[in-house]
Order: C-alpha cells, then structure tokens, then sequence
C-alpha cells in the first residue's frame, strides 16, 4: 500500500507520482524515506502510447487488474494474459531513456505507424479472405459432406436414364414408315416410359432421405443448444470443467448455424434435382434426333415407299411425304414420350418444403422448342431445299439402277456447284470481319450452305467441320445474346417511361395542391397566434424544397430517357412567396412578444389585494369632500352617492385585470357583474384580447396623466398599434390627453353616459381615480 515518506532533518519531502519518481527516490535515498512496494497502473500522460509512464495508485484499487510493483531492486509486471516479468531498476531507467530518445526522432514514430498500418493491413485482408471463404464453403453443395453423397447420387440416376435409347434403328436396315413407328412405339412403352418413372422415383427417396437426415440432424442440435441455454451448469455433472463446456456450447452454435443454412438449401437441391432430370430427358431426345440425322444424312436407305403399278413393284421417290410422315410418326411421338417424364417438385415430403403451393417444375416444352438441334430436325423438309425435283437423298430408297445413276450424277453437280458458292462466301466472309453486320449476314449464308452441303452427303474435311461447327455456336450465342439484350433494354425502358410518366403526374398535382395552399396564405385569419401561422408556413416550405428536389430528378431523368419535357413549373417561386408571408408573420410575432415582455414587466409586481384597498379609500375619500362641498340638495347628494358606489363596482374589475394570476373566467365574471348583466355561455375568447388590450392602453396613458399634472411634458406612450410614434402632435394638451384618456376608459369598463351634473361627477371621480391609480403603477 502507498505510504508517505517520513520527513528526515536535512531532507526535502516529496510524494512520488510515477514510477520513474519511485526509481529515483529509490536511487538516493533507498529505504529511509519510502515504503517497501509501490503499485502502478499504466498511464498516458504524453499522449503517444509510453508504455513506461507508471502511475502509482493504492493497492486496493488495482485487484484483477493488470498493475506493476515498483521496489528497490526492480520493477515487476503483473497481468491476466501474461507471466510475471521482472525489470531491474538500472535496466528499466536505461530502455525508459533510449524509448523517449528515439520517440524524439521523427523517423521512429513514422516507422511506428507505417508497422502499425502495415499490421492493420495485413489482418484486414486475412479476415476478409477468410469471411469470403467461410461464406462461399457455406453456399457450395459440394462443400459439404451430407451433400456429397446425394449429388453423387442423383448424376448416376440421371446417367443411367441416359443410357436408354429413345430411338433405336439398326445400321444398315431399311424401314417401311408404319414398322418403324410402330417398333418405337413398343419400345417407349416397354422400355423408355419405364425408365423414366424408376429414375424419378430413385431421385425422390435420395432427396428424401436427404431431407430427413438435415432436419433430424438440425432438431438434434438445436436442442442441445436451448439446453445449454436454460443451464449452463448442466454438463459440469459430467465431470467437465466450464471452459471445455463453453468450447463445447460455441462450436455447437456454429454447427447449429451450418445446419440452418443447409436446411434453407434444400429447396435448391431439390431445383437441382429436378434440373438434371430434365437435362437428362433433353439428352435422350437429342442423342435420338443427333442419331436420326446422321442415318438421313448416310447412303444407306433408311425408309421405303412400295408402289404397285401395271409393270409390277417399284419405290416412288416421293421426299416431301416421306419427311412430313417422319415429322409426325416418329419426332413427335418422341417429343410426347419425353414430356411425360414424371416431376418430383410435388412429391410427397418435398412439397413440405415450400409453406404454400409448391412452384411448378421445369417446363420441358420450352426447354425442347428452345433446342436448335430438334427444331431443324423436325423442320427437315423446309430447312433442306433439293436440286432436282425436291428429291432428297437417304430419305426414299430408288430400286431402279438408272434412276439412281441420274440422281448421283445430278448429285454430284450440286455438290461442286455448292463447293464453289461456299468458297465465295468464305473469302467474302473473311473481308467483311470487321463489318458486324455484314459479318451476321454472311455467316447465316455460309451455314445454310454449309448444311445444304451436308445434307446432299458432302464429305467435309476435318478442319471445315470444326470451323463451321465453331462459327454455328459463335453465331447462335451472338444472336441470342443481342436479341435477349434489346429485348431487356425495351422492356426495361418502357417501364422506366411509364413509371416516369406516373412520377411527372404525381409531381404536377402535388405542385398544384402547394400552388393553391401558397394562395390560401392570403386568406389566413389575422388574429390567430403568430406561431400556428409560422408552423404552417414551415411545413409548406419544407414540402417546396423536397418537391423541387423531385422536380430536378425527374427532368434529369426524362433527358437520360430521351422523353419528351413536361410543362412541370419551377416550385422555386412559390418558395418567394412563402419568405413574403413569413417576413409578414415573424413582424407580427416580435410585435406580440414585445407586447406581452412590456405587459408581464408592467403587472409583475402588482398586489391586487392592496391596489382595491388604496382605490377604495381614495373613492371614499373623494366622495365625502364632494358631498361636504356640494350645495344642501339631497337628490344630488344622492346622486353623487350613487355614481361613487357604481364607481365602486369598477374596483374589483380593474384589480382583476391588473393581477398577473386572474385566469380568464375571471376576467368575464367581473366584467359582467359591473354591467349587471348574466354572462352568455359563448363568449368569444377574441372580445377578452381587446378587453385587455383596451385595459393596457388606459394604464399606459394613466402614467401620462400623472406625468402632466405634475407640470411635466407628456412621455412617448407605448401603443400597440404604431410603436415607436409619440401618442399626441407637439400641440396637444394635457386637457386633450385627458379626454382621450376618459373616452378610452368609458368604452373600456362600458360605462353609461349621463347628462348635466352626473355626467360631470362621474368625469371628476375618474380622473381623481386616474390620480389614485398612478402612484401604484410604480410599487
């Protein structure tokens, strides 16, 4: 514990503050003037991070803490994450003295924080690498080990439905149209259609046992975590200790973390699934339309047309028939039987995936007219034009031997004919690359002929093959990929311009409705508080701004959209007219607030209950010198009694409107009862401002009243309708002040005029009640 050093005779006493004070006492007076043990806590008195600037502290401040202990042979270290290091004195004051000595030069502090930064850096990047790994490692099916397996699973189902043959024809055998539509027949009844549904069913018990194995696995932990949860000690009756269960808690959490990420994958596995079904189906149909063309394009007759006439049995080359009965009697049954590959989307125990209807399966008629390949075998006969007579060579079988000859010389022909065509577009081809759309034509040109050359049973070399095969696809991706992008821009800019359309409309009404609340600012009641005008007048103006900040927007955007401009008016101006009406209202308001200041600093110090008493004795006063003085006639004595006692009645309304606590209602009653009349239940609130309004006016000019029978010039009055002016001209008289001043107060408190003497009277005791009043103005 910090104890003070003992005071000895020749010796200047100071108490240590930071460990290199201790070091130093230590060093000069050892153990006579200080304690044992000093304990410290690191500071940061220089602000750059030393970590030898110790600051001393007792000792029970620093338990749990990481602290140092300072003694005479050294400085010891003492923290939660790290051995106890000890420093010896001379050691600790040298690297203390080399630190500051190199913290002096700017080289090491540059040095410092570039290794610092160089750190960061590092870290920053090995993090991000690492979430980026972690995220792609959650995602990938083959990623993880329990979707290994299924995958596997699933493309050895698919490739063993593959293997079926959709369309078996054997080499060399000519076919009449009826058998070999019949034998396909069979054979996709008997085996395709079989096929099909065991790879389906096949796919659906590996998908559900998939999902069976998940969601068993993710219950398991789950339960295991809220376990935890509800009691962390519970696996320390295992024997375990509470680091071990917390390793435990945390690596189930992040499995539990896994699994709830796999179980939201199971909708994709099942798309996928459902994916390499279909593909699967597809590759059937075109491994039997990729068989059916290559027999077509052979030698070898593949279907025959028997004709019976008066000179026996002959074969009629009839290619148009023939290719129209192909079409319908064996591309289209094909198509049919592939269609009719059962789905899985809506199996039992995958449907469960999805809270509602389960989405529907992948449209295999879409996927087959899509196909290229199945389009230009089923539209054989338009895509491949004859030279002679339409007649198409592979398709009908020619029994007569000179028919024959003629065809394969007429054949031949078309072949060299088509040779030297394919050559022009070739070399027209090659100087036209640079030309995008000239190149596009060229190339469909070139690959008609190119198939037509094929299709006559032109033997192509190896290299042509590969280079029209390679242009096919390049010209194929390229079409598809412009028409797909133009047709995205339209559609994405037709709903950019309708949406735009509705903005501009929304906008121009929302300008009219502003345009006529700015006109309605005209019309706004005069006598409403100044504040609800300027919180209304604030709200327009914030609508003004954000409308024409929409306004900007949508002008920028009908240029980027080349739409034509809208007659969409600048909300600017409206914004001038608002800064007029708010000028107008914030004059009004100083005005009411000066007002109500000069009033409150006025009335704050008035005592009603000693304003009544002073009012009433001077009122009696009065009223006895004015009946001693009076000539003996009982009527006007009466009379005048009478006018004082009415002038009473006044008080308890004046002394109501000078106490700063009377609340309204107090204000009505006392007015009413003065009038002796039955106050209405609807007073108008607007009749009690001008009441008081009127009762601020007399009292100003009370005080000129007083000011003038003392033979002093009448001060500038404070009037509520033009400040600053003087009330009278450099003409004006007290006589004129006080007339105005009895005018002001008869309409004021409503007082009936009378005639003659009593209307002189009741003159006289005003101003006499004005004299009295105006010496309390000033407690």
């Amino acid at each position: 514990m910090l104890e003070p050093p003992v005071a000895t005779e020749g010796s200047v006493v100071s108490i240590p503050r930071t460990g290199k004070d201790v070091v130093y006492r230590y060093a000069t007076a050892g153990y006579r003037d200080c304690a044992k043990v000093y304990y410290a806590t690191r500071t940061l008195q220089s602000g750059h991070g030393n970590p030898y600037e110790l600051s001393l502290a007792p000792k029970n401040r620093i338990k749990g803490q990481d602290h140092w202990s300072i003694s005479a042979s050294g400085i010891c270290s003492v923290g939660s994450d790290h051995a106890v290091d000890f420093v010896p004195s001379g050691e600790w004051l040298k690297e203390q003295s080399v630190f500051e000595l190199l913290s002096a030069k700017r080289i090491f502090k540059t040095w410092l924080i570039a290794k610092m930064f160089k750190g960061w850096h590092y870290n920053t990047r090995r993090n991000h690498y690492g979430r980026v790994q972690k995220s792609l490692a959650s995602q990938s099916f083959l990623a993880k080990p329990m979707f290994c397996k299924a995958v596997l699973q699933l493309r050895n189902i698919t490739h063993e439905m593959a293997r079926v043959q959709l369309l078996d024809i054997q080499p060399g055998k000519s076919y009449r149209l009826e058998d070999l539509s019949k034998e396909q027949a069979d054979s996709h009844k008997v085996l395709v259609q079989p096929a099909l549904e065991v790879a389906a069913n096949a796919t659906v018990t590996v998908l559900q046992q998939l999902i069976r194995n998940i969601t068993e696995q993710e219950a398991l932990i789950r339960r295991q975590v809220e376990a935890y949860a509800a009691d962390p000690s519970a696996g320390a009756s295992k024997g375990q200790s509470s680091i071990q269960i917390r390793r435990d808690w945390k690596a189930k959490e992040e499995q539990l973390q896994s699994l709830t990420i796999d179980v939201a994958k199971l909708k994709c596995i099942v798309r996928l699934a459902d994916m390499m079904l279909c593909g699967a189906a597809v590759g059937m149909l075109m491994e039997g339309v990729t068989g059916l063309q290559a027999r077509l394009a052979s030698h070898a007759p593949l279907l025959v047309l028997p004709a019976f006439t008066h000179e026996g049995v002959h074969f009629e080359p009839e290619s148009q028939q023939m290719l129209k009965c192909l079409n319908e009697d064996v591309l289209q049954p094909m198509v049919t039987c592939i269609k009719r590959l059962p789905r899985i989307m809506g199996a039992e125990g995958l449907a469960a995936l999805w809270p509602g209807t389960p989405p529907s399966s992948t449209d295999l008629a879409s996927i087959i007219i899509g196909n290229d390949a199945i389009n230009s075998c089923r539209q054989w006969s338009s895509e491949v034009n004859g030279m002679e007579g339409q007649q198409q060579v592979g398709v009908v079988t020619l029994a007569t031997a000179a028919l024959q000859q003629d065809l394969g010389h007429a054949l031949g022909v078309a072949l060299d004919a088509l040779m030297v065509h394919l050559a022009r577009w070739l070399a027209c081809l090659k100087r036209v690359q640079a030309q995008e759309g000239q190149r596009q034509q060229h190339q469909e040109t070139a690959l008609a002929l190119w198939d037509m050359y094929l299709a006559y049973g032109g033997k192509p070399l190896p290299d042509q093959q590969d280079k029209f095969d390679e242009m096919k696809e390049d010209a194929a991706v390229f079409q598809k990929a412009c028409a797909d992008g133009v047709r995205f821009l339209d559609e994405r800019k037709a709903g950019m311009v309708a949406l735009l359309d509705r903005t501009v409309r929304d906008a121009t009404l929302q300008l009219k409705e502003l345009a006529l609340a700015v006109g309605d600012c005209f019309d706004m009641d005069p006598e409403q508080a100044p504040e609800e005008a300027l919180s209304q007048l604030e709200d327009l103006a914030s609508q003004v701004d954000s409308l024409a900040e929409r306004c900007t927007m949508l002008q920028a955007c009908q240029q980027q959209f080349a739409v034509p401009q809208s007659d969409l008016k600048d909300p600017r101006e409206l914004k001038g007219q608002l800064t007029i009406h708010c000028t107008r209202w914030n004059c009004l308001k100083r005005i009411s607030d000066t007002q109500k200041s000069w009033m409150q600093s006025k009335w704050a110090d008035l005592q009603p209950d000693r304003a009544k008493q002073q009012m009433q004795d001077a009122v009696d006063a009065q009223a006895q010198s004015f009946a001693e003085g009076l000539p003996e006639e009982k009527a006007l004595q009466q009379v005048a009694y009478r006018n004082c006692q009415e002038l009473g009645k006044m008080l308890p309304l004046v002394c109501c409107l000078a106490g700063p606590r009377a609340s309204k209602e107090q204000y009505w009653i006392e007015l009413f009862r003065f009038m002796d009349r039955a106050m209405p239940a609807d007073t108008a609130d607007c009749c009690l401002d001008q009441l008081t309004e009127d009762a601020f006016t007399a009292l100003t000019y009370a005080e000129q009243i007083q000011s003038v029978m003392a033979g002093n010039p009448p001060p500038k009055p404070l009037s509520t309708t033009n400040w600053g002016d003087s009330a009278a001209d450099s003409g004006s008289t007290a006589d004129q002040d006080s007339s105005w001043v009895l005018q002001r107060l008869n309409a004021c408190v409503k007082i009936p005029r009378y005639e003659g003497a009593t209307h002189l009277l009741l003159s006289t005791l005003l101003l006499l009640l004005m004299n009295a009043i105006s010496p309390i103005l000033y407690i």
